[in-house]
C-alpha cells in the first residue's frame, strides 16, 4: 500500500516535469579452487523530475552455486528489493557528473542440498545504495571514475528450515546476512570509434573494491580491470555495456575467487 500511494503521489509530477525510466542487466561468473557460479540481476527505475528526481526502483537478482567436494553441494538463491530512487545529473565547465541513491526493502531465500542435506532460510533486509559518477568532457587520461557503495542489514532474524533425512523439516541457526561494499572504477582513457555518423568510444577501466560479508565474517578486497564501450549524444557519453574481470581476495587467508561480469544498459540501446 505505501508504494501504491507514493506512485499515486508522484504520478502528477511527471505531469509538470520528465518521466525518464532506467534499465540495467548483467550476468556473471566466478570460481574459485573450491566453487564455481553465475549470477544474473535486473534492475528498473522510474524517475519523475527534470533535475533532482525522484522515484520507484525495483531489482532482482539469481544466484547459482556448486562447491567441489566428496559430495558436491549445489545453492541457489534468490534476492529482490523495491524501494526509492533518487538522483540528479548536473555539468561544469570541464565535466558532467551524476549521482544516484537506492533505498529499500531486500527480501532474499536460499536454498542449498547435498545428497543427504536440504537446507532454507528466508530474509528481510534494508538495503542502500550509493553511486556517483565524474566525466571529463575533454576526454583527458583517467577522467572518467565512478564510486558505488552498498550495505544492508537485517530487519529481522531471518528463518532457517533444513532437513537430513526424507520428510523431516527442522528448525536451524540461520546465517546473517548484513554486509557492505566499496568499489572505484577508473576510465583510463576513451579511444573514439566512429561507426555510420555515430561517435563510438571503448574505453579499459581499472577496478578495485572491499567488501565485508556478516555470514561468512569475512573481509576482501578486489582488484582487476575491463572494457567498457557507450557514444556520445547531445554533449553526454552514454554507456551501452561494460565487462570486467577482477579477483577477490580474502584477507582471512581464505581460496581467492576470480570474477567476469558483464553489465548492459538496456535503454542506451534504443538509438
Amino acid at each position: 500500500m505505501f508504494f501504491f500511494f507514493l506512485l499515486v503521489v508522484l504520478i502528477p509530477l511527471g505531469g509538470n516535469a520528465q518521466i525518464k525510466p532506467i534499465g540495467t542487466a548483467g550476468a556473471g561468473l566466478f570460481q574459485s579452487d573450491k566453487t564455481t557460479g553465475d549470477y544474473e540481476f535486473v534492475e528498473g527505475r522510474i524517475m519523475f523530475g527534470k533535475k533532482l528526481r525522484v522515484g520507484l526502483m525495483g531489482n532482482y537478482t539469481w544466484v547459482y552455486l556448486k562447491e567441489k567436494k566428496e559430495d558436491p553441494y549445489y545453492y541457489k538463491g534468490r534476492l529482490g528489493a523495491i524501494g526509492l530512487s533518487t538522483d540528479r545529473w548536473w555539468q561544469t565547465y570541464s565535466s558532467n557528473r551524476y549521482f544516484w541513491i537506492n533505498s529499500g526493502i531486500r527480501f532474499s531465500y536460499d536454498r542449498g542440498a547435498t545428497s543427504n542435506y536440504r537446507s532454507w532460510q528466508k530474509d528481510l533486509l534494508s538495503m542502500s545504495q550509493f553511486g556517483f559518477r565524474s566525466t571529463n568532457v575533454f576526454g583527458s587520461w583517467g577522467g572518467n571514475s565512478l564510486l558505488m557503495l552498498e550495505a544492508q542489514i537485517p530487519l529481522k532474524k531471518g528463518d532457517q528450515r533444513y532437513s537430513t533425512e526424507s520428510g523431516v523439516v527442522s528448525a536451524g541457526t540461520p546465517y546473517e546476512k548484513g554486509g557492505y561494499k566499496i568499489s572505484y572504477e577508473n576510465g583510463i582513457k576513451k579511444i573514439p570509434v566512429s561507426v555510420r555518423f555515430t561517435s563510438f568510444f571503448i574505453e579499459p577501466t581499472a577496478h578495485i573494491g572491499s567488501g565485508f560479508d556478516n555470514a561468512s565474517d569475512r573481509l576482501s578486497v578486489e582488484y582487476g580491470g575491463g572494457i567498457s564501450v557507450g557514444y556520445s549524444n547531445d554533449g553526454w557519453d552514454r554507456d551501452l555495456f561494460k565487462i570486467k574481470a577482477f579477483n577477490r581476495q580474502y584477507l582471512d587467508g581464505s581460496p581467492s575467487k576470480m570474477q567476469i561480469e558483464l553489465v548492459l544498459n538496456l535503454l542506451n540501446f534504443k538509438k
